[in-house]
């Protein structure tokens, strides 16, 4: 078998729930399940019956009609497939991006960007330009099979990554940002979007680029556009075990920060989602007493407040929230992970999957 994955198929038989917990009548709406995954980074629902989740390195898991299964990508050669995003646009297509590391006899790793096209049931992968000898693709966003974006870093070149794809072609957009860490991006259409990195917030429209100054500890985690004239990103300020979360809102052209509910003395925001103007989520951590936890935040009719998940208190160790997705006020879903045990180096841990319905 090809060491081609950060977990092997022998253990990826596990789409076997190890851990589900039932949640009591008073608390009908949440229900909690853990894998043996070490997280789940990223999700993505087209409907009730059919979704997706990425885990760390190359782990795809495949949500339909009430069962995961694992879904395999293509072999590699050499090195270790490392995704970082996924997105679909029907029930039968989607991508994949990230990179396939390698690692030198000194133990230097370097990168080589990876994308992968989901179409019919298969996943195969995609040729991209040759950018640099060491790049990779953090994330990624497309409006049909034939227009999209992806966005990483370019190593070799220190410098943000950006590549527009249309018509089966791939072009390389320079971005005025050296920030090869922080860099996150949103595209409202094929020929707009923003970039949001280390101090600043980028608009780029039909080939130009216009910048507006934030705080340089700012790190915007997520973003999510309501619309084109209306957007919410969430992210954290500050540096070590001192982050405090922070919200922007875009409205009439320009971003401001919003007020945060008073949530604890160290914690950050991960990933919003809004289903409307009026109704939104927002997911992250929260540590008190050494222990972090998942935190979860509703915005309702102009105001935001903390919500209490039933049993999260069982995960003594901590429980982290990465991602977020409602497909209505009354169904959505959290993915992160839970610290199973720790370590003398390091921690163990299984990835978290809540799922909310209400009657």
């Amino acid at each position: 078998m090809k060491r081609t994955d950060f977990v092997q198929k022998s253990s990826i038989l596990l789409i076997i729930i190890l851990f589900f917990i039932s949640i009591s009548p008073a608390y009908a709406e949440w229900t909690i399940a853990t894998f043996p995954n070490p997280d789940f980074r990223k999700i993505d629902f087209i409907d009730s019956n059919e979704g997706w989740a990425l885990s760390v390195g190359s782990t795809l898991l495949h949500f339909s009609n009430g069962e995961w299964t694992t879904s395999e990508l293509p072999d590699v050669d050499h090195g270790m497939r490392g995704l970082l995003d996924i997105q679909f646009i029907s029930r039968d297509e989607g991508w994949a991006a990230g990179s396939i590391m390698e690692w030198s006899p000194e133990g230097n790793q370097s990168d080589q960007g990876a994308l992968y096209h989901y179409v019919n049931g298969e996943w195969a992968s995609v040729n991209l330009p040759n950018i640099s000898t060491n790049w990779r693709l953090s994330s990624i966003q497309f409006f049909s099979p034939n227009e999209g974006w992806a966005a990483g870093s370019d190593f070799v070149n220190e410098v943000a990554l950006l590549l527009q794809y249309t018509n089966g072609e791939w072009k390389k957009i320079t971005v005025p940002v050296r920030d090869l860490w922080r860099t996150n991006f949103f595209f409202t259409s094929p020929d707009e979007g923003w970039v949001f990195s280390k101090g600043s917030i980028l608009h780029y429209s039909n080939g130009e680029w216009k910048k507006s100054k934030i705080p340089l500890n700012w790190q915007i985690s997520s973003v999510d556009f309501v619309s084109p004239d209306e957007a919410w990103a969430v992210g954290y300020r500050g540096s070590g075990s001192h982050h405090k979360g922070i919200l922007l809102h875009y409205v009439n052209g320009r971003w401001r920060s919003v007020r945060t509910p008073k949530v604890s003395s160290a914690w950050d925001l991960m990933a919003v989602d809004f289903i409307s103007p009026n109704e939104g989520w927002a997911v992250g951590s929260v540590t008190n007493s050494g222990i972090s936890n998942g935190l979860l935040l509703h915005y309702l009719n102009g105001s935001w407040t903390s919500v209490d998940i039933p049993n999260l208190e069982s995960f003594l160790l901590g429980a982290y929230f990465l991602d977020v997705q409602f497909l209505s006020n009354n169904e959505g879903w959290i993915a992160g992970y839970v610290i199973a045990e720790r370590l003398v180096i390091g921690n163990r841990l299984n990835a978290l999957l809540l799922k909310y319905s209400s009657p």
